[in-house]
């Protein structure tokens, strides 16, 4: 404002905001009269107003968004895993005909966010499935709820950078396994839990959830068909039985070649090479100097399976050998058997 003494002049400009929530009208409805009191003169303004009647009832969804530069990492379940994901979450200033609105139907309201687990169908997961994750905002740790929701109240309905930290806890078991995702979104709500308006965009982090393989039963078993003890210049055929049952859904059985460092009995320290330098069979890869000895292993409940796994030796030296087999339920190490030579 100006207040010119001299001359006894004050100009004020005022910017006057009128709430209609509590009441029906319509744009053409609306007319206004200025009357400014002062010493108790009354005087009648001209009626020089902008008129922008705002809809409030427009979905505020549209106008909360939440965003991350979360890199994609995954949280591996069963572990002692604590990844932080940065959360940039606002609610941008609604405008119309140029003019920005003070909507004062959420201005009271706290924003928060919530997070479910979901597969790749945006099926909700029980938590029943995930007891070894918890939340942490602050210095707070926060759970799901008994509808497999985690809600986190954060105060204000003002736009705010968080931090919120998921962590994974050892010794706790799952009855599903596979990837999963945790959704994140924000929301606005009178008690920091029942949303009224929730975000359209989220955040997806990846939650690995391996096969529970501590109480599972199952045998796997390999047994060398041939003498342990291979003669240079004669014997060069090796043949292992490998028996397995049990409740595996893709299971595999790889195998390794290892060296001796040194032929003594005073060290025991053996060196991985290459297997494929050392046999006439090509065999197909399943890793860094690893290799399916078995790709499709028949497994069931009733009865042993039983494989056999021949090689031909080649360019071998005196010395001590370990094969090393594995077996694999898809990408799942679930149990190792060892067979040592001496080449002699």
């Amino acid at each position: 404002f100006t207040d010119n003494n001299y001359l006894n002049v004050l100009n004020e400009q005022f910017n006057v905001f009128i709430d209609f929530k509590s009441i029906n009208v319509i744009e053409e409805d609306i007319s206004f009269d200025f009357i400014a009191i002062s010493n108790d003169l009354i005087i009648k303004l001209p009626n020089e107003i902008s008129v922008n009647l705002y809809n409030t009832d427009e979905d505020l969804n549209d106008y909360l968004d939440i965003d991350s530069v979360y890199d994609g990492e995954s949280v591996i379940y069963n572990t002692s895993d604590e990844i932080e994901i940065p959360l940039s979450l606002s609610l941008d200033s609604i405008v119309s005909n140029n003019i920005t609105i003070l909507n004062t139907t959420y201005e009271d309201l706290n924003m928060g966010i919530e997070i479910e687990l979901v597969d790749d169908n945006d099926t909700l997961i029980n938590r029943n499935n995930y007891q070894g994750i918890k939340f942490q905002y602050g210095n707070n740790y926060y759970f799901p709820d008994n509808n497999s929701i985690t809600n986190i109240d954060l105060g204000n309905s003002n736009s705010q950078n968080i931090v919120l930290k998921i962590i994974s806890s050892l010794d706790t078991s799952s009855s599903i396994n596979g990837t999963y995702y945790f959704k994140i979104k924000n929301y606005l709500s009178v008690d920091g839990k029942n949303k009224l308006y929730e975000s359209d965009n989220f955040v997806l982090v990846p939650l690995e959830i391996n096969k529970d393989y501590s109480n599972l039963r199952y045998s796997f078993d390999v047994q060398s068909i041939s003498d342990s003890i291979v003669d240079l210049d004669t014997n060069n055929l090796l043949g292992f039985r490998i028996t397995g049952m049990g409740e595996l859904d893709n299971p595999k059985v790889r195998v390794s070649l290892y060296r001796k460092k040194e032929l003594t009995a005073y060290n025991q320290e053996y060196l991985l090479v290459d297997l494929k330098n050392y046999i006439n069979e090509t065999l197909v890869p399943a890793g860094q100097n690893t290799y399916y000895a078995i790709n499709n292993f028949v497994f069931n409940n009733q009865s042993v399976s039983t494989n056999t796994f021949n090689i031909t030796l080649k360019n071998i030296e005196l010395n001590g050998y370990k094969f090393v087999f594995e077996l694999y339920d898809g990408n799942d190490k679930v149990g190792t058997k060892e067979i040592n030579i001496i080449v002699r």
